[in-house]
């Protein structure tokens, strides 16, 4: 089994190295030092099938930045059948994208508006997930793991309740991140180089909002909430952040602070780490 996540853990590696070469936004040193101490026990211990779809999909969402919308279908579509927790964020960051082709001739803050809208409607559709479950259950039958999935889908309304500080990071702080860069974006565009930079920033806003959305309606389900929202958390930290800190406080100062982070991650991941 060791011999098996190795092969694991340079597979993801990998699609992370392809995931920057395509984005060509952020840092794959500092995504790895925010990202390892951090999430590294949820994405490797005993739990393969979470971490190679994290990857599949975040090399997913780099060619919906891109415009590469079929081979984004391909490697978002591949995610959700190796875990079907990330299919709600495939589904939704594609009608995101799809709501951006539409009305790309409007400015950048009413793509934003706009696509706060939709999430208004997606977060309404959460609140009444329990009347969508058959459909839901019907869909999840056609997938390759659908007895997993469908066992799964009882934490919906049997989860135990709770809260988890990280919900602060998803709905707080990663929203004000995203804002920082909208406005960094005018002065400072070397950043976005190469990018088409209304539909970076729309994605990522919405990306960000998606796991601020889900953090509010399972607020007091952090089960459900952290694996709902675990993609939009894991980009914000891995890839968000750290350029944050760099923009802000230069990349010496930033490795030394998600460090600093770093030991404090059993406290803010008590689960996690088996702490509490």
């Amino acid at each position: 089994f060791s011999v098996f996540l190795a092969i694991n853990f340079a597979v993801c590696f990998s699609l992370s190295v392809f995931f920057f070469r395509v984005f060509r936004f952020g840092d794959l040193v500092l995504f790895w030092i925010a990202l390892l101490p951090v999430i590294f026990p949820t994405l490797f211990y005993f739990s393969p099938r979470s971490s190679i779809s994290f990857f599949l999909l975040l090399v997913g969402f780099s060619f919906l930045v891109g415009r590469r919308l079929f081979l984004a279908l391909f490697f978002l579509g591949f995610s959700g059948l190796f875990h079907s927790q990330y299919l709600l964020f495939s589904i939704y960051i594609i009608i995101a994208y799809f709501l951006f082709c539409f009305f790309e001739r409007l400015t950048l803050r009413s793509l934003l508006t706009l696509g706060s809208l939709f999430g208004v409607v997606f977060l309404l559709l959460l609140f009444s997930i329990a009347v969508f479950l058959p459909v839901v259950i019907g869909f999840l039958s056609f997938l390759p793991s659908s007895a997993i999935a469908i066992s799964k889908l009882h934490y919906l309304d049997s989860a135990s309740g709770g809260w988890r500080i990280t919900s602060a990071l998803s709905v707080v702080v990663y929203p004000l991140i995203v804002l920082f860069f909208i406005k960094k974006m005018k002065s400072t565009p070397v950043y976005f180089k190469g990018q088409d930079v209304k539909l970076f920033l729309y994605l990522i806003f919405m990306a960000v909002f998606f796991g601020a959305l889900v953090n509010l309606v399972f607020f007091d389900v952090p089960h459900v909430a952290g694996r709902l929202s675990r993609f939009s958390d894991y980009f914000a930290m891995g890839v968000l952040l750290p350029m944050f800190l760099v923009m802000y406080f230069g990349r010496s100062f930033a490795v030394f602070l998600l460090f600093c982070f770093c030991i404090f991650s059993p406290f803010l991941y008590p689960t996690v780490y088996n702490f509490s």
